[in-house]
């Protein structure tokens, strides 16, 4: 089947790598933002308000390639690393977490080759939340179907769907300003068990012989 010929799992295998890279930057300049947000706040400096602003932008593009990525690398790892491919239920899911990253990355290309960058941040929290639903559902709903997995990978995978939930509701709002610390902390959290989760997809997809049964 297409779904093991080796030119699909090289590209499967690139994309959790991807996926690894964009974590790290997104933790990174989610750290960033929440110290420099600290400092401006703290000592009064404009110059570190506006680079936590800045940083915020970076942090969030960041994060929105990632559920992109993993909303694309969904069905494929339905259908491969579940035993029978899953369940109907899950499959939906998945197909739904993979349409929603597919319509965020075409809307944001229109957006930036026609030069409306506000439009883009406007879209990003719904996007967000549809996005991370799906994939933290589709995750869930698969936890009886990787029984055979490591505890460690299971444990990342249940704290990547939480983190995935949480995320966009801790978007930070002007009568709450510090949803922002919340909102950095629980990125990097999201980041950690995700770079894992990305390198054992990474390394091991290219090995994968045949479908499950």
């Amino acid at each position: 089947m297409w779904l093991i010929y080796p030119i699909v799992k090289k590209i499967v295998a690139r994309i959790g790598w991807i996926v690894s890279i964009v974590a790290i930057h997104c933790a990174v300049f989610s750290l960033l933002e929440a110290l420099l947000f600290i400092i401006g706040s703290t000592f009064g400096s404009s110059l570190c308000l506006r680079g936590g602003f800045l940083f915020d932008f970076v942090s969030q593009r960041f994060y929105m390639w990632l559920l992109i990525l993993c909303g694309i690398l969904a069905p494929w790892c339905c259908l491969v690393l579940l035993a029978k491919g899953g369940n109907a239920i899950i499959r939906i899911f998945a197909y739904m977490a993979a349409f929603f990253s597919l319509i965020q990355l075409a809307d944001t290309l229109y957006l930036l080759f026609t030069g409306q960058y506000h439009s883009i941040i406007d879209g990003q929290l719904f996007y967000s939340i549809l996005s991370g639903t799906m994939l933290a559902v589709t995750i869930l709903a698969a936890l009886p179907y990787y029984d055979a997995a490591p505890r460690p990978l299971k444990i990342r995978l249940v704290a990547v769907a939480t983190l995935l939930v949480l995320v966009p509701i801790a978007t930070p709002v002007p009568d709450y300003p510090w949803l922002v610390f919340v909102q950095c902390a629980l990125k990097i959290a999201l980041c950690l068990p995700l770079f894992r989760v990305a390198r054992v997809l990474s390394k091991n997809a290219p090995h994968i012989a045949g479908l499950p049964e």
